[in-house]
């Protein structure tokens, strides 16, 4: 069972499309942010998977 789900993209509005299918289906446990691949080189012991 996934308890938290976090979502990044570089993208802004594939960003915002994540976050209003998220609202309608009344989703509290997953948050989006823009993020480059430099980002996720920088996180550590972070993530359980990629996708």
């Amino acid at each position: 069972m996934v308890q938290y789900l976090r979502g990044t993209d570089f993208a802004s509005r594939m960003l915002r499309q994540a976050q209003q299918k998220i609202a309608d289906l009344e989703l509290t446990n997953i948050k989006f942010e823009e993020a480059d691949a430099e980002f996720l080189a920088r996180c550590h012991n972070v993530f359980y998977s990629l996708l």
